[in-house]
């Protein structure tokens, strides 16, 4: 008797609750449910058997806001739909701080295991390196989708240690689509990324005419340029050396050193090209640097350095140019004279 009047007493309440529950609002529904089933073993049972209360919305909701236990609970329900596209759990999920809520999407059979190539990528572009290691290790997840685009998204954060994780799986290739994950380590001044990649025999620096170097040179990167000439697979005077003239324009002295440095440079390329672009646009740290490795002359094509110098009006660099014996301030008739009176430069 008394547990029929146990099992009526509940059913009542479940009515009642249920009626209560369907007046409010979704979010404060969920909140009162919350409550009611840490209150104790009953509510909790109760609560739990209002299955037309809970949506995919409550999936998704769990995942955003990295509730396990909430989550583990929600997947009991065979009413709710965690692969729906509607929700994109896996892929929410994958870019989450909790490995423990991929591993329980992963674990259900309802998941449609396609979105798990996108929810690599997404892991790695956040730098979720547990979370990778979790997707590396189930077989139907590609780490090499897209044309290995997690380890692209990875290295353009600088995410290194999980480009470390994916280079450890053989399915990886790093230089997929013209090394363009060393490419964008590099543009983004990751050096520790890059330095990771550079350790790979299949990462070629030197591809797309030594793109990355004059790339990084250009925006004043010197220890991403350091990086990149360590060694030999990469060729800084590549193009008629691009590289050293891209960084006496930029004005990137400490660059402009570390290529002078090395020996595969040509110093006098294009009849010292370097000293007078530097004259030419005044800068007059590139042009001291420049004057100090004897492979330069700064009277090279009869003293056309001076020549710009004096007709741009760059005093210093007129005056730091003929303090040099190997400059001729009267060479060709004059002209650096002539030069800067047509310019009405006075001062020179």
């Amino acid at each position: 008797m008394s547990d029929g009047l146990i099992s009526s007493s509940h059913d009542v309440t479940k009515v009642i609750l249920h009626l209560t529950l369907q007046i409010e609002s979704p979010d404060t529904r969920r909140k009162q449910l919350a409550i009611l089933r840490l209150t104790c073993k009953l509510w909790k049972d109760i609560v739990d058997s209002l299955t037309d209360c809970l949506s995919d919305a409550d999936l998704l909701l769990a995942v955003k806001g990295g509730k396990v236990e909430s989550l583990r609970f929600l997947l009991t329900r065979a009413e709710l739909d965690p692969s729906s596209e509607d929700i994109r759990l896996l892929r929410r999920a994958s870019k989450g701080e909790s490995t423990e809520i991929v591993r329980l999407l992963l674990n259900d059979p309802r998941m449609d295991l396609s979105a798990g190539d996108e929810a690599i990528i997404l892991a790695a572009r956040c730098g979720r390196t547990s979370t990778v290691q979790l997707l590396l290790s189930d077989s139907r997840v590609d780490p090499s989708a897209e044309d290995n685009y997690a380890i692209f998204s990875a290295a353009g954060e600088g995410h290194t240690e999980t480009v470390r994780l994916l280079l450890s799986d053989s399915r990886v290739d790093p230089s997929a689509d013209g090394n363009c994950a060393l490419q964008t380590a590099a543009s983004r001044g990751h050096s520790e990324t890059v330095r990771l990649l550079l350790s790979d025999s299949r990462v070629d620096p030197s591809a797309d005419l030594n793109r990355i170097i004059v790339e990084a040179v250009i925006d004043g990167l010197s220890e991403i340029v350091q990086l990149l000439m360590i060694g030999s697979r990469m060729d800084p005077s590549a193009q008629y050396n691009d590289a050293i003239r891209g960084a006496v324009s930029e004005c990137h002295s400490k660059i402009v050193q570390l290529l002078l440095s090395d020996s595969r440079v040509d110093h006098p390329v294009d009849d010292n090209y370097a000293i007078v672009e530097a004259a030419s646009r005044g800068h007059i740290e590139t042009i001291r640097l420049l004057l100090s490795y004897s492979h330069v002359d700064p009277s090279a094509d009869a003293n056309y350095a001076i020549q710009n110098a004096a007709s741009r009006g760059h005093t210093e660099t007129v005056r730091l140019l003929m303090s040099d014996s190997r400059v001729d301030p009267s060479a060709d008739d004059n002209r650096p004279i002539r030069n800067a009176a047509r310019s009405s430069v006075e001062h020179v």
